[in-house]
């Protein structure tokens, strides 16, 4: 059994649920047959929550090799605070709406994966992700972001 994998796939499959719970306030669309806001963030969940699972299984079987070299965490530092800035995210996406969590979101997701050298990386992803989500929901597909 890996444990590193099982911890993993639990912490984001609580993530998964609490996410779900958290799309489920998000309005329903007013037309019959036409997704409301909440849809891609209950799929987003959804997708999330069967990998965590699938993870969890993993780690019972023992499949795969250790990620870490012998006396080195398996799951880093950097996940746990990765899971923890999602986590906020997730939280905060109600207060904030959605172009300011999503643009916090990415450039704080960028700053935890590559470190303060990435600050340039993550001043340019934030508002190209966030431009680029908000123009294809708002505009192409006319489903309302929270």
């Amino acid at each position: 059994m890996r444990k590193a994998d099982v911890v993993t796939g639990l912490a984001f499959l609580g993530f998964s649920v609490g996410y779900w719970l958290l799309a489920r306030a998000l309005p329903e669309s007013p037309s019959i047959g036409d997704p409301g806001a909440g849809e891609l963030p209950k799929l987003v969940a959804a997708v999330c929550a069967i990998a965590s699972f699938a993870l969890v299984v993993k780690g019972i079987r023992g499949e795969g090799n250790a990620s870490a070299p012998e006396g080195q965490a398996v799951f880093p530092a950097k996940g746990i605070a990765f899971l923890a800035w999602s986590l906020l995210a997730a939280i905060a996406l109600p207060v904030l709406h959605t172009p300011v969590a999503l643009f916090l979101y990415v450039f704080g997701g960028v700053i935890i994966q590559l470190g303060a050298r990435g600050w340039k990386l993550a001043l340019f992803c934030a508002p190209v992700v966030t431009g680029v989500v908000y123009a294809l929901f708002q505009t192409l597909l006319g489903v309302p972001l929270p």
